[in-house]
């Protein structure tokens, strides 16, 4: 009897740490907040009289450490197919926003 349910311990624990370990990885960017991409960020025209709207709008769009470490980890997943995840994971759209918020900041 205790050999079973020592067994069964084992393999429950097994299962429970399996579950944490993949559902962390699950986890999405959240669906009212769509990033940037980086051709995106390459097309974006800097408008001074929009300062205070463009510096906010840019500001939104930067990228967590959570939403990189999440984009590499599914583009690890699939590496022969390009997704956004891959332009997350390595062209790293934060270089993008910080090169314009420098540019904005000399708007008056």
């Amino acid at each position: 009897m205790n050999a079973v349910v020592h067994r069964f311990a084992i393999v429950f624990g097994m299962c429970v740490m399996c579950v944490v370990l993949l559902s962390g990885c699950a986890s999405q960017i959240e669906p009212s907040r769509v990033p940037m991409n980086t051709r995106d960020l390459n097309t974006f025209q800097i408008n001074c009289r929009l300062k205070n709207q463009q510096v906010a709008m840019l500001q939104s769009m930067r990228q967590t450490r959570e939403e990189t470490f999440a984009a590499h980890m599914r583009a690890l997943a699939q590496p022969f197919s390009w997704t956004p995840d891959h332009d997350i994971a390595f062209n790293n759209p934060n270089k993008y926003i910080d090169f314009h918020l420098y540019h904005l900041s000399f708007c008056q």
